[in-house]
């Protein structure tokens, strides 16, 4: 048996063997300057769509970034409010989304079909929140709200905390 030290794999024969091709009138060292270029113009221009695309994908995020405490709370009935438009679920807007003063001034007693009334053209409700800002027992939405297709408006929801959560004390101020 052979020492590995000594082995040697056998030579490939000459035909296998790569050779370097010489275009007519182009060097090889043109050629391999060209392609070097090639290679690095190509990486570059991934690398730039690459990033693109990440900053695109950060950027663009619809959802909303994790809260916790007062501002989850916030945020949890301005979704709901949300869902309540668009469910069209005007008993639930008033008996459990609006402060006692909004109920009383949306109708009191009446209040789910006053909102029906008033209400009740609105189609598709969109609703981004933009910002959040909780002071004590107060808060102010600011939300790019859209409906009927129509390019969104920057406007404010007020809540204030009754019982234990925050509910609407007036919406579409700002």
């Amino acid at each position: 048996m052979l020492a590995p030290s000594t082995f040697a794999p056998p030579a490939a024969p000459a035909s296998l063997r790569l050779r370097r091709y010489k275009w007519p009138g182009m060097p090889w060292e043109r050629l391999q300057g060209r392609r070097r270029t090639v290679a690095l113009a190509t990486a570059g221009v991934i690398a730039v769509a690459a990033a693109a695309i990440l900053v695109a994908v950060l950027s663009g995020r619809q959802d909303t970034p994790s809260v916790s405490g007062a501002p989850k709370d916030v945020v949890t009935t301005v979704t709901q409010f949300e869902s309540a438009l668009a469910g069209r679920d005007w008993a639930g807007i008033c008996n459990r989304l609006y402060a006692k003063k909004a109920r009383a001034a949306a109708g009191g007693a009446h209040c789910p079909s006053a909102l029906a009334q008033s209400a009740g053209g609105l189609r598709d409700p969109r609703v981004k929140i933009v910002s959040v800002v909780v002071r004590g027992q107060a808060a102010t939405v600011t939300v790019a709200a859209s409906v009927n297709g129509k390019p969104p408006v920057t406007d404010a929801i007020q809540l204030v905390r009754e019982n234990g959560q925050y509910r609407i004390a007036s919406a579409g101020t700002g």
